[in-house]
């Protein structure tokens, strides 16, 4: 008879734990969330910056591989097509 009681606080007891438990992991997860949203703030304006400088220097190293591949494309064009030409007029 005194065991059932105990049992019963046992499971009271396990309840309470738990509800503790879930209330800090909301407590942790509400200032992860506030942290991240500060975060996202700070660091929005240097992202963007960051950005510019990355789309700066990616139209920079196209324009370069452009200018510095562009007599080499422009070869192998022209040797195709004399190829095609030659091998048209030597076919017959």
């Amino acid at each position: 008879m005194w065991l059932d009681r105990w049992r019963d606080w046992a499971v009271i007891l396990l309840a309470v734990e738990s509800a503790c438990l879930a209330a800090l992991l909301g407590v942790a997860l509400f200032y992860a969330l506030r942290g991240l949203r500060w975060l996202n703030v700070r660091s929005r304006p240097i992202l963007f910056r960051t950005r510019l400088y990355v789309w700066k220097g990616t139209r920079l190293a196209n324009s370069a591989i452009a200018t510095v591949l562009a007599p080499f494309v422009w070869l192998q064009c022209f040797a195709a097509g004399l190829g095609r030409a030659l091998s048209v007029l030597l076919r017959r």
